[in-house]
């Protein structure tokens, strides 16, 4: 089905629409949470604090991380991985240091991570390009968008930065 979208309510509608009763009584329709930028977390931050392996297997061998085929997560803190579509699992315990004992033990069990201390990814909205602010403000001036969204499209933040830095052919790059 051909919906027009856009801005982020309409695709809120498209979510909500996916799973509708309507369209089939089998299914529960999808619950959909708007988030803003001070809900996203920074997961870099929360992985330092909680994964202390990511390199060395409970059999000792070294982890390759781009030759994993398949990953299962079954227990917190420990992931079963194997370079083949068949076979054995191999297993990974994140939350001990490699070469320390693997049994559930107080050294291995997750961390409790209070949810006020965790950090924000953001500080404030991102802005956009530039460029890409004036593109959509072009298409507002066309009136492609609608007029009851140019107000939301202009307060938009941008960035001052374009594209970023042009690249440059020397000859080198250029074949013959």
């Amino acid at each position: 089905m051909y919906t027009d979208t856009y801005s982020i309510i309409d695709w809120k509608g498209i979510m909500l629409r996916a799973r509708s009763k309507r369209q089939n009584k089998n299914f529960t329709p999808y619950n959909v949470t708007e988030l803003s930028y001070q809900d996203m977390i920074d997961v870099k931050a929360l992985a330092s604090k909680i994964i202390k392996n990511i390199t060395i297997a409970e059999n000792g061998e070294k982890v390759c991380w781009l030759k994993i085929k398949y990953l299962r997560f079954e227990l917190p803190g420990f992931i079963k991985y194997r370079y083949d579509y068949d076979g054995p699992y191999n297993l990974l315990n994140t939350l001990c240091k490699p070469g320390r004992p693997t049994r559930r033990t107080p050294n291995s069990e997750m961390p409790n991570i209070n949810t006020e201390d965790l950090l924000r990814a953001y500080k404030q909205c991102l802005p956009i390009k530039k460029q890409k602010k004036k593109d959509l403000l072009q298409l507002c001036k066309e009136n492609i968008i609608p007029k009851e969204l140019h107000g939301w499209y202009e307060s938009l933040p941008c960035s001052n930065e374009d594209q970023g830095p042009s690249r440059s052919t020397d000859s080198s790059e250029v074949d013959e």
